[in-house]
């Protein structure tokens, strides 16, 4: 461990119960460390500075030792790959939406088609059922409509194969 490197805290008592201690060694610092220590007003000032420090070396040696690493700061250009990949997701959303859209819009000119078909087809056989019973102009009529059935399931055909 790093701790063992550093001068300061290679003999730190508190460093070596808390990574050698049981609980008994445990309880007896946290005692310990309960109790008031007498300290002078000239000397509260060196001595708090220095356990800061040192509780401060202990934190940064522990969180090395056990690879806990603080993130690095985003630099500008991390920030810019950010914005790049937030754009590239919008992009495929997007892309995906319209493929979905183009996919439904071909579907539904399938099902179009097929409508104007079974219309075309209906038509037809009415109006030939209406020349059966000597209504040439009804009938002729519905060949008429019958036609432009045919036509329009063509050009809807037509769209759906293109």
């Amino acid at each position: 461990m790093r701790s063992v490197i550093h001068k300061h805290l290679r003999n730190n008592e508190d460093l070596q119960v808390f990574l050698h201690g049981d609980i008994r060694k445990l309880d007896k610092a946290k005692q310990v460390a309960e109790k008031p220590a007498e300290v002078t007003s000239s000397s509260a000032g060196v001595i708090g500075g220095y356990l800061s420090w040192g509780w401060t070396q202990i934190g940064q040696s522990i969180n090395y030792s056990l690879g806990v690493a603080r993130l690095p700061e985003k630099t500008e250009s991390d920030l810019k790959c950010d914005r790049l990949t937030d754009y590239g997701s919008s992009l495929h959303s997007s892309l995906s939406a319209v493929d979905n859209n183009t996919l439904s819009l071909v579907n539904d000119y399938k099902a179009l088609a097929r409508n104007w078909y079974a219309f075309s087809e209906s038509i037809n056989s009415l109006a030939e059922f209406e020349n059966e019973q000597n209504e040439p102009g009804l009938g002729t009529l519905l060949a008429g409509v019958g036609k432009s059935a045919d036509r329009i399931y063509d050009v809807y055909n037509k769209r759906q194969t293109e």
